[in-house]
């Protein structure tokens, strides 16, 4: 957006904000120099071969995710509180917005919103299962 705002929906896959989304979205001002700082720290930890995702996960779907992408990519998920800073925030976008491309980079075209795909059916078929 123009004004420096992201409208983040909730089913967004590729910038990888799975964390801090609830109802139809949230409006996000995102902090670029710290998006930017988030990407070249992903390249960093890329070259190094440490894989990471910053992401809200908790509960059976956050299991299920975590081992899916260590399963799948390599990649440690990194626990994120849902109370967080704008500046932290913003890092975190850029950072496992790098990682998505990475994903997609060695794994083929699609592979990052492939392993979302699938964290999101898992979640809605434990919602059925529990809440009917």
């Amino acid at each position: 957006m123009p004004d420096g705002r992201s409208k983040i929906n909730p089913i967004s896959r590729i910038v990888s904000v799975y964390f801090l989304l609830s109802g139809s979205g949230v409006i996000v001002k995102i902090i670029a120099s710290e998006r930017d700082r988030g990407r070249v720290e992903c390249e960093s930890d890329i070259a190094s071969q440490r894989f990471r995702l910053f992401i809200q996960t908790r509960g059976a779907w956050g299991d299920y995710m975590t081992d899916l992408m260590l399963d799948r990519f390599g990649i440690q998920v990194v626990h994120s509180s849902d109370i967080i800073t704008t500046d932290r925030y913003s890092f975190q976008v850029g950072y496992n917005a790098r990682m998505a491309e990475h994903v997609n980079e060695t794994f083929g075209a699609g592979s990052f919103d492939s392993a979302m795909n699938d964290v999101e059916a898992f979640r809605k078929r434990r919602y059925q299962e529990d809440f009917g």
